[in-house]
């Protein structure tokens, strides 16, 4: 039931507490049953008012009601009835409206394509038809043609990784020699030194990574014999070769 806040309370001014809830269970009980009966025993009932309040019930229905018959009216609320059902009847027509459509489009095999301009084409060509019929089973087409239905593209392989193999052979040497100097097997995190060692070989091939652990684990000033600190030292340790090779040392 709408009700106008504004309205109600300009035609209100003056109502007691009561009264105002006598008011509001009357059009409310109006509002469903659409109709509100002049018996007073029942409006009583109907405003959870006792009989000593009949009088708050009369003032009520003869200020905001008018008696019609064996019954009650108001204006505006026989006004707001009205639009309610042609609001209704104009929807239920609306959704017939859109039954028929689709029931029209479903016999026609689907909703109607577009032309360019934007409109439906209602009368698809024969063309469109027989080409819209046979693309509706293409499974069906395939089997019977002997061709079975094309499979979703397999993921493509990981290209190999070239310095794999010689950072596996360089972290292997590695472990070999801490064993032999240090006397005990290092800690070894595969994933984190592996990727160190790729990063040596960007720059140095495998024997040159190789005389650089040999001389890592030869240098008496390291104490911690780690990758970490292997690839942090990794130029100066070849430095060292290279002074070696040239005499200097």
């Amino acid at each position: 039931m709408p009700i106008y806040i504004g309205d109600y309370l300009r035609d209100t001014m003056g109502l007691s507490t009561q009264e105002h809830g006598c008011y509001l269970l009357l059009m409310m009980h109006y509002w469903t049953e659409k109709c509100l009966t002049d018996n007073i025993d029942e409006l009583l009932i109907i405003t959870r008012l006792n009989a000593k309040s009949r009088s708050v019930l009369e003032k009520i229905l003869s200020r905001y009601f008018q008696h019609d018959g064996n019954c009650f009216r108001q204006k505006r609320i026989e006004k707001e009835l009205r639009r309610r059902e042609q609001q209704s009847s104009a929807g239920s027509v609306c959704s017939e409206a859109k039954t028929a459509a689709a029931r029209r489009n479903a016999r026609k095999g689907g909703r109607p394509k577009k032309e360019p301009n934007g409109k439906p084409n209602e009368n698809p060509s024969p063309q469109s038809q027989s080409q819209s019929q046979s693309n509706s089973h293409p499974d069906k087409d395939s089997a019977a043609a002997g061709n079975s239905p094309p499979r979703p593209d397999k993921a493509p392989k990981k290209p190999p990784d070239p310095l794999g193999t010689e950072a596996k052979e360089c972290v292997d040497y590695y472990f070999e020699r801490h064993v032999e100097v240090r006397g005990y097997k290092p800690t070894i995190v595969a994933k984190r030194d592996m990727e160190l060692f790729k990063r040596l070989l960007r720059n140095y091939d495998v024997a040159a990574v190789k005389e650089i652990i040999d001389t890592f684990f030869g240098w008496k000033q390291r104490s911690d014999f780690t990758t970490g600190t292997l690839f942090k030292r990794a130029d100066v340790l070849y430095g060292v070769l290279k002074d070696k090779a040239e005499g200097r040392r």
